[in-house]
């Protein structure tokens, strides 16, 4: 049976070397890595996976609550189980971060990957730096350069990032990147310095014009 018998939520804290200062919580010092983790199991034991952010211990309280509203209920009827997951809500707790978990559950019980479920095919994705925390316009293009260095060909972060193009054209270097709308860098297709690009469509204003800031 497709209904959901077990519901295990562990709470995961990996300490950082130093202090990071995330962008999108100014002034906050985070000292480690924390999520929430949940393996949803069904009657017949299939396992679904899912993770979600957490700030500190939330997790103690969010069994006795959410176990109601998914015990007993078919994990793989995905508009049910995202009603049921709105209805934790109203009472204040955020947990759509669970969705995945039913997918996952679904996509094994079909045997296909989850994406095949939504009309996709697997295949490679290029992945993309982050930036995290802001900075001044020399420190961020001195770690783009690095980022390029280690073979990313992407770099998002915070507004701030938007100043690069301007401030790389007074220093001597080449940096092959071109500001994608509205928090991503890519490399230009020949590789040439931010003072020689010009946007194509959908690529942001260009060399020497910052676009209005936009939310993280």
């Amino acid at each position: 049976m497709n209904k959901i018998a077990r519901i295990e939520l562990y709470h995961v804290r990996i300490p950082l070397d130093k202090p990071f200062y995330p962008s999108w919580i100014p002034g906050y010092p985070a000292t480690d890595n924390r999520f929430d983790l949940v393996r949803i199991t069904t009657e017949d034991g299939v396992e679904g996976y899912s993770a979600g952010p957490a700030i500190s211990t939330e997790r103690p309280g969010l069994g006795n609550l959410i176990a109601p509203y998914l015990l007993g209920h078919d994990a793989t009827d995905i508009p049910l189980m995202l009603q049921r997951l709105r209805e934790v809500g109203y009472l204040g707790v955020r947990a759509n971060w669970m969705e995945p978990a039913f997918w996952d559950i679904k996509g094994k019980l079909e045997n296909k990957p989850v994406c095949s479920l939504f009309g996709a095919k697997p295949e490679p994705v290029e992945v993309y730096a982050s930036t995290g925390e802001i900075k001044d316009e020399a420190a961020r293009v001195d770690e783009a350069l690095k980022r390029y260095e280690e073979g990313f060909r992407t770099i998002t972060g915070s507004t701030t990032l938007m100043s690069i193009r301007i401030s790389a054209m007074s220093r001597p270097l080449r940096m092959p990147w071109e500001t994608r709308w509205p928090l991503a860098w890519t490399p230009t297709r020949d590789g040439g310095s931010p003072s020689s690009m010009t946007p194509r469509s959908g690529t942001g204003p260009g060399p020497g014009i910052l676009p209005m800031p936009a939310p993280i």
